[in-house]
């Protein structure tokens, strides 16, 4: 049986090395896919267009403009003498936030008791202006603290429950991901979406191909039975797709500083386990259609939407509906990328994700029995 298999797996590997569209998924695709969404996809806003109306023109005013352009997320993009002017920058889409400094500011921090500051918000795309609301609260929270500190002990106060007193601050902090990079949160989910499109293309045309070039009746009158013949074409695509997953891993950690803090053993098993799954439905395609583009569709159609879309990845499951959770139980990266992103951020161990492989090993089975059952010795 193993002489079989180890057979069939020479056959495959002779055929990757000569074919140039299984180099270029093993070899190109996982490169240009990790550098571009690595780079490209970012979820940090920065450089947002800054307006500033400033009514109390005093160098605690300043000193809290001087802050938000010190930030790196926002440029400031105009002055307005104002409400009414930024209104109208707004709406000539000169600036996405402006910061409206109200009279008197200077002298609500020396009296421990600032008045409010407004923010205006260019509301058409929700996200940047949610982002931009957030930068900006915590860079006013942050100046007027250490403002209203200056100010109380240029005077000789020396304590903070003097009358007024200072107003009430908050401490945060932030675990695994404590400088809030979107690389950190994207890069390992990378690993769960290219290593689902590239074992699933890889396998898809494997069966496929035998019809088209005609080397299906050599198979027949081989003495290789369908278990071997699937395991046997499975096997050297797993090999490549694990050394995949290992360039990905070494590429986040040398050019995206992604931390790993967990076992890369246990990893590594998991990884294993999503790796054969994606590369049974790629097979199981394999079995269903009889022409190559039409199996890589397929592969490209049932792997990419679903690892982006209903996996975590970017979109929380739980907060889509009920029917779209329920669909996105049946897509292994859902289960994967929760793995990936707690060992390397977490250092989560093994057990804590016991359910997630039982479900990848269960997926697998079925469909690798499925690709077997599927897949009969014989010409139609």
């Amino acid at each position: 049986m193993f002489g079989r298999i180890g057979a069939v797996m020479g056959k495959e590997l002779r055929h990757i090395v000569r074919d140039a569209r299984s180099l270029t998924i093993i070899v190109l695709m996982p490169i240009v896919m990790t550098f571009l969404y690595g780079h490209a996809m970012s979820l940090d806003i920065k450089n947002i267009p800054l307006g500033v109306v400033d009514h109390d023109r005093t160098p605690e005013s300043r000193q809290l403009t001087d802050a938000f352009t010190a930030s790196g997320q926002f440029v400031l993009a105009a002055r307005y003498p104002d409400a009414d002017a930024a209104r109208q920058g707004m709406l000539n889409r000169e600036t996405v936030l402006t910061l409206v400094i109200p009279v008197g500011y200077a002298r609500g921090l020396a009296a421990g008791s600032a008045r409010a500051v407004e923010f205006v918000l260019d509301g058409s795309n929700a996200n940047t202006a949610s982002m931009a609301l957030g930068y900006a609260r915590g860079i006013v929270s942050k100046t007027a603290v250490e403002t209203a500190v200056s100010l109380l002990t240029a005077e000789g106060v020396q304590g903070m429950s003097t009358t007024g007193g200072l107003p009430v601050t908050v401490q945060t902090r932030l675990w695994y991901n404590p400088e809030l990079r979107s690389s950190h949160f994207i890069v390992p989910a990378l690993i769960a979406v290219i290593l689902m499109m590239a074992s699933a293309l890889l396998t898809s045309v494997t069966i496929v191909r035998e019809k088209e070039t005609g080397t299906l009746e050599q198979l027949l009158v081989s003495p290789v039975r369908s278990g071997e013949l699937i395991v046997g074409k499975v096997l050297p695509y797993g090999f490549l797709a694990l050394a995949d997953g290992a360039f990905i891993l070494l590429s986040g950690a040398l050019v995206f500083g992604v931390p790993i803090r967990g076992s890369l053993t246990v990893l590594a098993v998991y990884t294993t386990l999503y790796i054969m799954a994606a590369l049974a439905i790629g097979l199981f395609l394999s079995t269903l259609l009889a022409e190559q583009r039409v199996a890589t569709f397929g592969a490209l159609l049932v792997t990419v939407l679903p690892a982006f879309m209903l996996s975590d990845f970017i979109f929380p499951v739980r907060s889509m509906p009920g029917v779209l959770q329920l669909l996105s139980r049946t897509v292994p990266a859902t289960y994967y990328i929760p793995i990936v992103r707690g060992v390397l951020l977490k250092g989560s161990g093994a057990a804590l994700f016991y359910s997630n492989g039982a479900f990848m090993l269960l997926f697998m089975v079925l469909l690798l029995a499925a690709s077997v059952l599927r897949f009969k010795p014989r010409l139609e």
